[in-house]
C-alpha cells in the first residue's frame, strides 16, 4: 500500500500535533471512567465498584455537533455542555499503558464514561485522528451529557 504523505513530512506533521496537544492546547482533566468486565463475587450489581477512575489531559471542544437534537435551546450560541468533542493524545495513552499493540485506544464506547467539570458525559462515536500512515496520533471522541443517577455514585 502505498502512502501519499513521505516519512520526513509525516514525522515533522506528527511533531507538531503532539507538541500542541501535550503542550499547548489548554488541557484540563478528565477522568475516564473504565468499565471493569468482571463478576462480582456473589452476583450482586454494583455498578459503582464496576469502574476504574483513569485522570487523562484532554482538550475540550463543547458544543461541538450543532447538528445533533439538544435538550437545550441555545440560540445565542452559548456553551451548553450537552456535548462536545474530547481530544486525547496517542502519545499520553501509551505513556499509560492505555493502548494496545497496535498503539490504539482501548476503551468501551457502549460502557465507559467520562466525568469532565464535574459532569458525567457518554461516548457517542470516536475516530483516531490523522491516520495518514495508519498511525494513531490524537483520539477524537464525540461525547453527550448524561444525568447519572444517584445509584451510580459515579460523580463522588
Amino acid at each position: 500500500m502505498a502512502f501519499l504523505v513521505n516519512d520526513s513530512i509525516w514525522k515533522k506533521y506528527k511533531h507538531i500535533v503532539q507538541n500542541f496537544i501535550d503542550q499547548d492546547a489548554g488541557l484540563q482533566e478528565v477522568i475516564w471512567l473504565k468499565h471493569i468486565q468482571y463478576p462480582l463475587p456473589f452476583g450482586e450489581d454494583d455498578d459503582e465498584n464496576n469502574y476504574e477512575r483513569i485522570p487523562l489531559q484532554a482538550l475540550i471542544n463543547y458544543n461541538a455537533f450543532r447538528t445533533w437534537p439538544l435538550n437545550v435551546g441555545t440560540p445565542s450560541g452559548e456553551l451548553d455542555e450537552i456535548n462536545c468533542a474530547m481530544l486525547v493524545s496517542q502519545k499520553q495513552l501509551v505513556e499509560k499503558g492505555l493502548t494496545n499493540n497496535k498503539g490504539y485506544w482501548t476503551f468501551d464506547a457502549a460502557l465507559d464514561r467520562f466525568i469532565i467539570n464535574g459532569e458525567l458525559y457518554i461516548s457517542k462515536g470516536d475516530t483516531q485522528v490523522a491516520q495518514a500512515k495508519d498511525e494513531p496520533i490524537v483520539f477524537q471522541v464525540c461525547l453527550l451529557y448524561t444525568s447519572p443517577s444517584p445509584r451510580d455514585g459515579l460523580l463522588s
